[in-house]
C-alpha cells in the first residue's frame, strides 16, 4: 500500500528465522505457477546488529529455539546442523562441500568495502573445518554472524515485467 501496488491480494510473513527468506521465495514462486498471483514482490530486512543489541535480539527468538546449548551464545546452530546432517545422510553430502558454501562467502565478503562486511578475510574450506566444532558437522566459521542486512527480489509470469528486471 505505501508503493502505491494494487491490488495486493497475498501477503505473509513466514517468521521462521534465517530461512523466512528462502520460504517466501518458495512460496512466490509457488503462487505465479498456481496463479494465485502474477507477480510477487519479496522485501526483507534485518537490523540485528546495529542499534538493538542482544537482549533485543534474544527476544525475538523461539522460546523453542532457545535452548540450553544455544542461549548461552545467543545463536541456534543446532537446528542448522540437524539440517545439515539429514543433507548429507540423503544426498552423500560431504563436510569439505559444506564447508565451501562458506568458503565462497567469506571471499564475497573479502572483496565488500568494510563498512559492508563483518570480516574482511578469505577462508579456505581446510581453515573453516579446523575451527572449533560448535554443532556437527557445522564449525565456527560455518556459523552465520548477527547482522545487519536487506534484499528484494521480485518473481513474476509477466514477461514485460520480467523484461523490466533485467
Amino acid at each position: 500500500e505505501y508503493l502505491g501496488v494494487y491490488p495486493i491480494r497475498w501477503g505473509g510473513y513466514p517468521g521462521i528465522g534465517g530461512a523466512s527468506y528462502v520460504h517466501s521465495l518458495a512460496q512466490a514462486v509457488s503462487a505465479v505457477e498456481s496463479g494465485l498471483a502474477e507477480t510477487v514482490l519479496i522485501v526483507a530486512g534485518d537490523r540485528l546488529y546495529s542499534g538493538r543489541g542482544r537482549e533485543a535480539f534474544k527476544e525475538e527468538l523461539s522460546a523453542a529455539m532457545v535452548g540450553l546449548y544455544e542461549e548461552p551464545s545467543n545463536i541456534t546452530p543446532s537446528i542448522y546442523a540437524m539440517i545439515a546432517n539429514r543433507h548429507m545422510a540423503k544426498f552423500g553430502t560431504t563436510p569439505e562441500q559444506l564447508a565451501k558454501v562458506a568458503e565462497i562467502d567469506y571471499t564475497h565478503a573479502a572483496m565488500q568495502k568494510p563498512a559492508r562486511a563483518h570480516l574482511h578475510e578469505s577462508k579456505t574450506v581446510t581453515e573453516i573445518l579446523d575451527s572449533p566444532m560448535i554443532a556437527d558437522p557445522l564449525t565456527m566459521r560455518q556459523c552465520a554472524l548477527v547482522s545487519d542486512g536487506g534484499a528484494a527480489v521480485i518473481i513474476s509470469g509477466n514477461e514485460s515485467i520480467q523484461q523490466q528486471c533485467k
